[in-house]
């Protein structure tokens, strides 16, 4: 957006110095307290950072911040409530007398759709709903209005006109028919969405129909694809963990590896972890595992050799991917990694492991 001559504002928790550039942009929200990514220093001093603490919530781990950082999913709920206080934020931010231009637009992600557009009108200002989802995981729910079991979820719902696999197993069922919001009626919220639009993370070449159904849904609703926002596979990203991971795959043969890594959100179970190992052992393959959490088996390194390599903690995912020995992408089918896969080139082995699939 800087690029292209908008002055963008992020409530997060570090500030920057204000630079007055219009039309001026208000991305929602940004909480992490580490600094922001190398920014290139033509369009830095177009960025602002606005503080946006969060509060004090009961049961609620103080370290917890985003969805990240849940130890489970019975703590979601206490971090979605704590989000409800971005709404003051955002209000005194907009109505600071101390700035002497307003945002045009206000950009905002699925954590503030029951309040932003009420909000945004209240000031006279344009907003977009910017969906990380693509259009069929929100075809899907484009009509929710709750479920009594999660059997619901295992078939097509009634308002997807075509034949198609995208549904939830058995067991992905179960696991996200807890999270979700119990059954109620649509609220008002809904229809002060009609005059905005919604820019989402796809393209029509990918999944043409969905986009279709997806604009009959929100029938009335301007709904733009703004591409892949593919990643750059030609980082300066340099640690430890890529030069151990380099230095094995430089010895691998072309298209011979495989790249098993589960995103930043999904927390095993020490009985899934061993699982994993042992289809990992028994494939016969060469592989490279990132396991954010946990430790494998004790039994693993001894059985697997110089076959693979387990990187517990962060590992550099698309320079990993950018790897010309990698040839299959092991994946939990989040909508990032998928896309990452996709623009890699590789051959995507899904094994969805929670709401966040692509």
């Amino acid at each position: 957006m800087a690029c292209h001559g908008s002055s963008p504002s992020f409530l997060r928790a570090l500030q920057a110095p204000r630079q007055e550039r219009p039309p001026r942009l208000l991305p929602l929200f940004s909480r992490q307290p580490q600094p922001p990514p190398f920014l290139p220093p033509s369009i830095s001093h177009l960025l602002e950072l606005v503080p946006c603490p969060l509060p004090i919530i009961d049961n609620l781990p103080a370290h917890v911040e985003s969805t990240v950082d849940l130890p489970s999913d019975d703590v979601r709920p206490f971090l979605s409530q704590a989000y409800l206080s971005f709404e003051h934020h955002l209000a005194d931010f907009l109505d600071d007398p101390s700035r002497p231009t307003k945002p045009d637009w206000i950009i905002y992600d699925i954590i503030a759709t029951t309040w932003v557009p009420k909000l945004a009108s209240q000031h006279g200002l344009r907003c977009a709903y910017f969906s990380l989802f693509n259009a069929a995981a929100l075809s899907f729910f484009g009509k929710y209005a709750g479920y009594e079991s999660s059997e619901e979820l295992t078939v097509l719902p009634e308002w997807i006109p075509f034949a198609s696999t995208v549904v939830f197993t058995p067991f992905e069922a179960r696991q996200i028919f807890q999270i979700l919001p119990n059954k109620s009626k649509k609220s008002d919220s809904d229809k002060s969405w009609r005059d905005k639009f919604m820019a989402i993370r796809t393209c029509r070449e990918f999944e043409p129909e969905w986009l279709d159904l997806l604009g009959k849904i929100h029938e009335g609703f301007l709904i733009l694809p703004v591409g892949f926002l593919s990643p750059s596979f030609h980082g300066d990203v340099e640690s430890e963990a890529w030069g151990r991971i380099a230095a094995w795959l430089d010895r691998k043969e072309p298209g011979s590896v495989l790249f098993a890594a589960f995103g930043s959100e999904v927390k095993f179970t020490t009985e899934q972890i061993e699982e994993i190992a042992s289809g990992l052992e028994n494939s016969g393959v060469p592989f490279v595992w990132a396991l954010r959490e946990g430790s494998p088996p004790d039994w693993f390194p001894e059985r697997i050799g110089e076959r693979g390599i387990v990187v517990e903690g962060w590992v550099p995912q698309v320079r990993v991917l950018s790897h010309s020995s990698v040839g299959v992408f092991l994946t939990h089918g989040g909508w990032n990694s998928i896309v990452e896969g996709l623009t890699a080139g590789w051959l995507l082995w899904c094994c969805p492991c929670s709401s966040n699939r692509g």
